[in-house]
């Protein structure tokens, strides 16, 4: 959120790219 945040829309690709590799990491878990 924080980031989401800080970027207001800059990086929003490398962002959501970031997130996913989050949401897969807790999906495998």
């Amino acid at each position: 959120m924080v980031i989401l945040t800080l970027s207001k829309g800059r990086n929003t690709k490398l962002i959501l790219l970031y997130y996913k590799l989050i949401y897969t990491f807790n999906f495998i878990r």
